[in-house]
């Protein structure tokens, strides 16, 4: 089997005062997978703080055979 490297992307933008604002990220892969990859995520408090700061969320992201970009979205308060 075929390894890829994984990276995301920073987001930064206004969030607001009121409601969520959705933050997406973009997962990618080093090249186009032959076989279809999946990777497990999860957001963890660093600099931002769940439930307060955002919506805590986890999951998996699947990448078709030759797709190298996915999409997470975290929900941000404020």
């Amino acid at each position: 089997m075929e390894r890829c490297e994984i990276k995301i992307n920073d987001v930064s933008k206004k969030e607001g005062n009121v409601g969520t604002t959705p933050f997406v990220f973009t997962v990618s892969l080093d090249r186009s997978p032959i076989d279809p990859v999946t990777v497990k995520y999860a957001t963890s408090n660093v600099t931002a703080t769940a439930p307060s700061d955002y919506i805590a969320t986890s999951g998996t992201v699947v990448f078709p055979s030759g797709v190298q970009q996915q999409t997470i979205t975290v929900l941000v308060k404020g």
